[in-house]
């Protein structure tokens, strides 16, 4: 498949995922409110997990703060990798461009994807093809990563492989691509895609122990793939509404509990995650706007 091919491609799925984004945001935001009304309704489940909280160690919530935090600054560099192919970004510039429109993607219609093409191709000539291809790029990476997570997983229980060595395999896989000049952006942008993806599993295994239902490091690591398969529907911004159903409507199967546990851990989750989103996001909105304007800015408001 060509260059031209999947920018044309990627041009024609973002605007049909445009006309959607609306609906998919009035959906998103009822099934949000849908899963609060049932932890809510509860009873002995909603007070056993605020309990559960209540008498946490502080290490466990620093913790799971800390990895939500990790987890922007990978982001960030996975797409620095990416981008760094079509124009030069400073680090520290990419890693304040990606927190601030982190946050702007919690808004109907993910105006942080948008604002981060304009942004590239205004400050760093990048074209607008370039950037969304880089959007794309980074999605197919994070279907990579689920696609051989799954099978180490499965590679464990069937033969008893020590879990740090089955999740350690895909990127022991993927390290010679490294070495190859023409693959190994991809390569590195995908080592760190994996690496974020363990970190995913790592807060789930904290949420779930936070509200006093732990399960097992395996099975985190499964409950990460069905949150990070809901995050990365188009329709709806960072899965919103659908990771707490999925999560909970998963949790019995996978977890051996119920529904509104599943839905609490995750509403955890997702709490953890805002703390972090919103203050790096307006640090990097901070950052963003103290910078000088680069030429090719000047030229583009003449």
């Amino acid at each position: 498949m060509s260059d031209h091919t999947v920018d044309d491609f990627a041009v024609r799925a973002r605007a049909v995922i445009g006309r959607i984004r609306p609906y998919g945001a009035i959906v998103g935001l009822g099934l949000l409110i849908a899963a609060i009304v049932v932890v809510a309704r509860s009873g002995t489940a909603l007070q056993a997990a605020l309990q559960a909280l209540r008498d946490a160690p502080l290490s466990n919530i620093a913790l799971l703060l800390g990895s939500s935090l990790a987890s922007v600054f990978l982001t960030g560099s996975v797409f620095w990798i990416l981008t760094n192919r079509f124009g030069r970004v400073p680090f520290v510039e990419m890693q304040a461009l990606m927190a601030s429109t982190t946050l702007a993607n919690y808004l109907p219609l993910r105006p942080g994807l948008v604002a981060r093409v304009a942004y590239h191709r205004t400050k760093h000539g990048i074209r607008a093809r370039d950037g969304l291809r880089t959007i794309i790029e980074a999605m197919l990476l994070s279907l990579v990563a689920l696609a051989l997570l799954v099978p180490s997983l499965l590679v464990r229980d069937a033969l008893g492989v020590p879990l740090a060595l089955a999740l350690a395999m895909p990127a022991l896989l993927a390290a010679p691509a490294m070495l190859h000049a023409r693959s190994r952006a991809l390569a590195m942008a995908w080592e760190l895609r994996y690496a974020e993806t363990l970190l995913t599993a790592l807060r789930y295994h904290i949420a779930f122990q936070l509200i006093g239902a732990p399960v097992p490091a395996a099975t985190s690591c499964a409950i990460a793939c069905v949150s990070m398969i809901a995050t990365l529907v188009p329709f709806v911004s960072n899965g919103i509404g659908l990771r707490e159903w999925a999560i909970g409507l998963m949790s019995p199967l996978l977890a051996g509990y119920s529904i509104e546990q599943g839905i609490s851990a995750e509403l955890l989750h997702r709490a953890a995650e805002i703390i972090v989103v919103v203050p790096t996001g307006l640090l990097g909105l901070l950052w963003l706007w103290r910078l000088p304007r680069t030429p090719t800015e000047q030229r583009s408001h003449k």
